[in-house]
């Protein structure tokens, strides 16, 4: 009892320290309220209490006072909590026992406890919570009921399935008896074909090892001979390895001994060049002063028939003995001047004769002095080739071959002709301008001229290249420029397709090979000026590459033609490249034409080359590359556009480069003269 009360001492003083937050050592009825959340009671409850332990009545309590008078509280509490506590216990079990007959909720701790703070704490929620309770335990009696009699309806359809399973097992059985039998039966009846297969198979195994015996027996024999043989063979392959080696250190002397040789005719040859350009010169100086010389004297002839007259005039009224005194004199005049022009003809002969020989190709160069009035050389507005009549000689061809003499004479003439055109002459006489009238004339009476290798001349294909020259022509429009343009590539690639797509608009699946030169002319308008392209079509065979490369020289332009379906023929290009930039000038126009785009177009399988290659090339060698079809004429106009603007583009350059040559040498005279 004594262990009880110091406990209940202890509680009691643990309460008062909870109320006494400030440590004032007396508790009011304000701290008092601060037992609600350690103690069960209500706030009128608390008044009560403090009334009860506030004896003094002086509003305030003492340690002593709450320890006495609680302390007493606790102690009746308790066992009133006792009593109380058996009490709700047993109204508990009455009422789950009425709730839950099966005692299903005497097993929930939670319940009970729940059930007892609510009839303390809450008590007018207690029926509504064992109305709850009622529900709960009526929707469990009903799961119950449906559980068991899922139960047994599970049982019954496992029976039923046991049974069948039964059922199906023995049938089973029965049917896979019934299978092994018949598997047996197969099988045994297999072994017996299979044996009897075997047997035969073994039989025919030993004839095929007998067979083979034999043959390995014959094999034997001619692996013996075939290693006679390979002894024999290689011996013999020794010995043409030697020669072999001896035949290739012999090519290797031979091919040393082809480059000296080549060597030495490229150095004999641009001796030659020089020796001729050098001739050349002083034939066109020796010209250009007889022709100055000339000049003075038909302008004192001028100036003499220009005082004759005027005397004539002066003199009319003078008698017959005057006028024949004056008609004495003239002829005096007039015999003295031919006297002068009889002796610079002999020196011009003679000159003519000493500097000018061997030169049977250049009869448009120099003439002998008795005919220098038709031989003044014309400038013919300061363009690349003199006149027109002097591009359109033909050039003979025999039917057979091309001997090397004469594409050396090829060769001369137009390094004649090349010095010729840096040194124009400054005299354009009336004789030259009926010269340039008539071929003129001659260009407009045939629009298009064809030099065949048989040196025959042969009319265009066709009418509609005539009719498209038929506006220039009618209307007296005449070129200004003329321009050479040689066209190269493989053969096959389609060149005599482009140009005769060109000139006449036709294009022929089925024209000729071209062998060795053919020729063709096409007026155009580019920009305000009227000119004509000579267009040369050349070979692509390698028997005739010699013979292109004479034609290159005196080119305004070269175009180069590959097939967009032929991977060879672009490979090719680049040789011709090197070809043209050694042959040619280095202001020679060069155009690439990719040709057969049609084919390309309807499928890009067939592309041989892809654009960047080609891209490649053409930034290399500074050039421009089109696209075209023979066939359709596509880009060829545009083509050609590009190459006559790009002809009068090095024209300008190179006149302008003359110009200013001349003006030096101008300059250079004066002061000399000085």
């Amino acid at each position: 009892m004594d262990d009880c009360s110091s406990d209940i001492i202890e509680q009691a003083r643990q309460l008062f320290m909870h109320c006494d937050t400030d440590n004032c050592g007396y508790l009011t009825r304000q701290a008092l309220d601060r037992l609600s959340d350690r103690l069960p009671l209500t706030m009128s409850q608390l008044d009560f209490v403090f009334n009860l332990l506030d004896k003094d009545k002086n509003g305030q309590l003492t340690l002593d006072e709450f320890i006495q008078g609680f302390g007493h509280f606790l102690v009746d509490k308790a066992a009133n909590n006792l009593v109380l506590d058996e009490e709700i216990d047993e109204q508990y079990n009455q009422i789950i026992s009425s709730l839950d007959p099966e005692n299903v909720l005497k097993s929930y701790e939670q319940v009970k406890h729940i059930w007892k703070y609510m009839k303390l704490a809450n008590s007018h929620l207690l029926p509504e919570f064992e109305d709850m309770l009622r529900a709960i335990m009526k929707e469990v009696n009903t799961a119950r009921v449906e559980y068991e009699n899922m139960e047994r309806m599970i049982q019954n359809k496992i029976m039923k399935q046991d049974e069948e399973l039964h059922n199906l097992v023995e049938e089973l059985e029965l049917q896979v008896n019934q299978e092994k039998e018949q598997l047996k039966q197969k099988e045994e009846l297999k072994e017996r074909e299979l044996k009897e297969e075997l047997n035969n198979k073994v039989q025919e195994k030993e004839k095929l090892l007998n067979d083979l015996v034999q043959q390995f027996e014959k094999a034997s024999s001619k692996v013996e001979e075939l290693q006679k043989t390979r002894m024999s063979i290689a011996q013999e392959k020794e010995k043409l390895l030697q020669e072999k080696e001896d035949l290739e250190r012999k090519l290797e002397e031979s091919q040393e001994m082809l480059n000296e040789c080549k060597d030495y005719i490229d150095t004999l040859q641009k001796k030659a060049r020089e020796e001729r350009r050098r001739r050349a010169k002083a034939a066109i100086e020796l010209s250009e002063g007889i022709a100055l010389e000339r000049e003075t004297l038909v302008r004192q002839l001028d100036m003499l028939r220009t005082i004759n007259q005027k005397l004539v005039d002066e003199q009319e009224f003078k008698s017959q003995t005057l006028y024949a005194v004056k008609e004495t004199s003239q002829t005096i005049d007039l015999r003295d001047f031919h006297s002068k022009s009889q002796s610079l003809d002999m020196t011009s002969a003679k000159a003519s004769d000493t500097t000018i020989k061997d030169t049977a190709a250049l009869p448009h160069l120099l003439r002998s002095s008795t005919d220098l009035d038709a031989t003044n050389f014309e400038i013919a507005d300061a363009r690349r080739g003199s006149t027109l009549s002097n591009y359109f000689t033909p050039v003979i061809l025999n039917d057979d071959s091309i001997r090397e003499g004469d594409l050396e004479n090829i060769d001369e003439a137009e390094e004649y002709e090349e010095v010729f055109n840096q040194y124009p002459g400054s005299i354009y006489t009336p004789h030259m301008r009926k010269t340039s009238q008539k071929s003129r004339a001659h260009m407009k009476d045939s629009a298009e001229v064809r030099y065949m290798p048989n040196g025959r001349r042969v009319s265009p294909d066709g009418a509609s290249y005539m009719s498209s020259n038929a506006d220039s022509t009618t209307n007296g429009l005449f070129a200004e420029r003329v321009y050479k343009v040689i066209f190269v590539g493989d053969s096959g690639v389609g060149k005599s397709s482009i140009i005769r797509k060109f000139v006449s608009g036709v294009f022929d699946l089925n024209l000729p090979l071209t062998v060795a030169i053919d020729f063709h002319v096409k007026f155009m308008h580019c920009d305000g000026t009227n000119l004509y392209l000579q267009l040369w079509d050349t070979a692509g065979q390698e028997k005739f590459r010699s013979i292109t490369r004479q034609y290159y020289r005196k080119s305004d332009g070269v175009i180069i033609v590959f097939d967009a379906t032929n991977e060879s023929s672009f490979l090719a290009v680049r040789s011709w490249l090197q070809s043209v930039t050694e042959e040619t000038d280095e202001n020679t126009v060069i155009l690439i034409l990719e040709n057969k785009s049609d084919l390309i177009d309807e499928n890009d399988d067939k592309r041989a080359v892809s654009r960047a290659t080609i891209d490649k090339i053409v930034r290399v060698y500074k050039t421009t590359c089109f696209e075209v079809s023979a066939k359709t004429g596509q880009n060829i106009e545009e083509a050609f556009m590009v190459m006559a603007r790009k002809l009068k583009e090095k024209e300008v350059y190179e006149l302008q480069t003359l110009q200013n040559l001349k003006n030096d040498a101008n300059t250079k005279k004066n002061t000399c003269c000085r």
